[in-house]
């Protein structure tokens, strides 16, 4: 069963590979300043025998709505629908995770709220949809990465 979950998450990862050409110089270039710009640090942490992935950035709210994906197929149906988004096939995307942080985002930008009824709120935190799809997708291989180690 874990050579074939394995199998699985290589199939969608090496999809995901194609999908944001990630060999090219220049997106490695950009993938790097989105890192710094944003101060992103992964990290893990065993806790009562629990391996947990986090995250530190330049935002608390950045960090809660990314690491509340803590599974793998979760962060990719994150990213997938993040790649829609930005690419035209769908024009919207209002999602709240787990903790209750909220996005709301379009092909440019994402808002990023602390609680889901935002419609009275100004955004806590804002991001370029390129951006975020660039922080999700380093968590996406920091995850891959450390998998089982």
């Amino acid at each position: 069963m874990v050579v074939y979950a394995k199998f699985m998450l290589m199939e969608t990862y090496n999809h995901l590979t194609v999908l944001l050409n990630k060999n090219s110089v220049s997106h490695k270039i950009v993938y790097m300043s989105v890192i710094q710009n944003y101060k992103i640090n992964f990290f893990k942490r065993d806790i009562l025998n629990r391996i947990y992935f986090g995250m530190n950035s330049s935002s608390n709210l950045l960090d809660q709505f990314i690491t509340d994906d803590q599974k793998i197929e979760d962060v990719i149906e994150t990213l997938e629908a993040l790649i829609a988004l930005k690419n035209g096939e769908i024009s919207k995307m209002d999602y709240s995770s787990q903790s209750l942080v909220t996005i709301v985002a379009n092909a440019n930008n994402a808002a990023i709220y602390d609680r889901p009824d935002y419609t009275s709120n100004s955004p806590q935190f804002s991001i370029s949809t390129q951006d975020l799809i660039i922080i999700v997708e380093a968590w996406k291989d920091y995850i891959v990465k450390n998998y089982e180690k």
